[in-house]
């Protein structure tokens, strides 16, 4: 019996001698090292093998069993990142992949007496189920107790249900983001995401008050944050979602092999969970890779209407635009028939205007067909420069979001980017003469597009971060840098864009860097060293205004990195403050390069 002392009471005559204590906990203290320091190392080769290479759940299952089983009578004082790691990626990765069935089976009569419960743990399903609830308060107050590691241990089971790596974080996994509990139980999520799930439970516990238990019950099962770990539970999830294959064709998109470094084919999908799926959009979150891909379909917008520029050329010059019409009557590349508008308010920029070209094309009949074709509506944006140099910007829809793409300059020389002759039967003019390069005009489809968005946790201002595909900013940038940089825009901070290196620069490179573009609203006169306005979408894909009417001029500063492994991902590097920070000098626009540049262009010639 219980007695006084309640369930814990011992019987009497069973405490063993000191010198038989000191043996047991010899013995004890030789069993223990034997199965961690021996056993553990190998049954946890055994399971990543399984899990990384094979893919055999069913014994992987096994092997987690047997390694949570290890940590089964540790008390609170030995718990450490090893054992508290190992037993809640067997609790979750069992809960999502291995059938429990003894409640199940339990209430099932078949023939003679109740059917077994499935053995193919090789472990009592009802042991192991034990284990995780007399160790689920102990684990939730180490974790409470180191958050650092806690957060690791969070990492650590999503890299492994997620198949994507392993519990021990390797060189090229990104550092753990940071990880907080909702509430007082335990599910923890991102702290990215912790704003979200404290409303998110601000309003299941008014909906509680407000339409009875039965609506209230409902959200709390189906209300959550994007990621999320349950621990009383042993769930992973993400938007309550099933964990599934990247559908192929995102793969299709040339945006997605940028993002995630290389061809994606049926065997190298990765697993991900629908967030959200509409009539256009289907968005899909990378489990364990902290990026969401967003396929939209056409756009079916007129992108030139879309942008709202009807103010009237040249009727409607402003009088810091009167110098336009002189650039404008000496462009040969100048569609005949095509019409002219301006944007609403006059040009900020000095020595710098964005019009709005639209023509009324014919395309050729399909081959094998004849007849009448319909006609159709191009629109073009054109960036004129009071030096004379003129360039042509096709308009793209990337996730309803209006960007552009660079087409045609009338001085491949002075520009940032010469872009290869293009086929040229459909425009109505003759093909521009040297130094153009490039077409005017060209009939494009409307297609789907991929937006792709990332979240680097642990800085705080790259937290949030668009792809912007380097088609979209050539002309913009010199093409070396697009070329050996991948640039992300921080949805924070939307007026700074970030270049990563790509895997071949950062192979050939002896110390690594990234790219801070800031973009600045054009000031009256040009900034000395900035990039040649206009210069980029300021906005993300929520703003309300048309992003390929902005204007702004960038300044790029080269960031050096401190040194990291090679294998470390370089998203994750800390910029060293103790080398100098170089600044892109943009050679057109500073007079203090105009002898630099005399020089280069006489050495190309040559």
């Amino acid at each position: 019996a219980a007695g006084a002392a309640g369930a814990i009471a011992r019987a009497r005559g069973m405490a063993p001698r000191a010198s038989a204590r000191r043996t047991l906990r010899q013995l004890s203290r030789a069993i223990k090292e034997l199965l961690w320091g021996r056993y553990f190392p190998v049954l946890e080769r055994w399971a990543e093998r399984c899990m990384v290479g094979e893919r055999d759940t069913a014994s992987a299952a096994i092997l987690q069993a047997h390694l949570a089983m290890l940590a089964s009578t540790l008390p609170p004082s030995e718990l450490d990142f090893r054992a508290v790691s190992t037993l809640l990626v067997a609790q979750v990765y069992l809960a999502n992949f291995y059938a429990w069935d003894v409640d199940v089976d339990a209430r099932r009569q078949a023939g003679r007496g109740r059917v077994a419960a499935d053995d193919g743990l090789l472990v009592p399903q009802t042991e192991v189920l034990s284990l995780f609830q007399r160790q689920r308060g102990r684990l939730l107050a180490w974790l409470d107790a180191h958050p650092r590691l806690a957060d690791e241990c969070m990492e650590a089971i999503e890299r492994v249900v997620s198949y994507t790596g392993l519990r021990r974080r390797a060189h090229d996994d990104a550092v753990a983001r940071g990880w907080a509990r909702v509430g007082a139980n335990g599910r923890f999520c991102p702290t990215t995401e912790l704003p979200a799930a404290l409303e998110a439970s601000a309003r299941v516990a008014a909906a509680a008050a407000r339409d009875g238990h039965n609506r209230w019950y409902y959200r709390v099962c189906n209300e959550s944050v994007d990621t999320e770990i349950d621990i009383e539970l042993g769930e992973f999830s993400v938007r309550r979602n099933r964990v599934q294959l990247v559908p192929r064709e995102f793969g299709e998109f040339a945006d997605a092999r940028v993002a995630l470094g290389g061809a994606l084919d049926a065997s190298q999908l990765p697993q991900c969970a629908v967030v959200r799926s509409t009539a256009h959009c289907e968005h899909v979150r990378l489990v364990s890779q902290r990026m969401d891909l967003l396929k939209w379909d056409s756009d079916p917008r007129d992108l030139g209407e879309a942008l709202g520029w009807t103010r009237p050329y040249p009727g409607g010059l402003a009088p810091s635009e009167r110098w336009l019409p002189a650039v404008l009557d000496r462009w040969r590349g100048m569609p005949r028939g095509a019409a002219l508008t301006l944007p609403p308010g006059p040009s900020v920029h000095a020595g710098v205007a964005m019009l709005l070209l639209r023509a009324t094309m014919t395309p050729p009949p399909p081959a094998g067909q004849e007849g009448a074709v319909p006609t159709v509506v191009v629109s073009r944006q054109v960036v004129a420069h009071a030096s004379g140099r003129v360039e042509v910007y096709a308009l793209e829809s990337l996730g309803r979001t209006i960007y552009r793409r660079f087409a045609q300059t009338s001085d491949a020389a002075s520009s940032l980017h010469e872009p290869s002759p293009e086929s040229q039967q459909w425009v109505p003019t003759q093909p521009p003469p040297d130094p153009s390069r490039g077409a005017v005009l060209g009939l494009a489809p409307a297609r789907p597009s991929l937006r792709v968005a990332r979240n680097l946790a642990n800085a705080p201002h790259l937290a949030q971060q668009t792809l912007v595909p380097k088609r979209l900013l050539r002309g913009l940038l010199p093409d070396a840098l697009l070329d050996g940089y991948v640039f992300w825009q921080a949805d924070g901070e939307p007026q700074h864009l970030h270049g990563f290196e790509t895997d071949e620069t950062a192979a050939a490179a002896v110390t690594h860097h990234r790219l801070l573009v800031e973009l600045r609203p054009p000031p009256a006169e040009p900034l000395e060293g900035a990039v040649a306005a206009p210069m980029l979408p300021t906005g993300t894909s929520s703003s309300l205004f048309n992003l390929a009417g902005d204007a702004a001029d960038g300044v790029v500063t080269r960031l050096p990195l401190c040194d990291v492994h090679a294998a470390a991902p370089r998203t994750d590097a800390v910029v060293d403050d103790s080398k100098p920070r170089l600044v892109l000098a943009n050679a057109a626009a500073s007079a203090s390069s105009a002898p630099l540049v005399a020089l280069l262009q006489r050495l190309q010639s040559a």
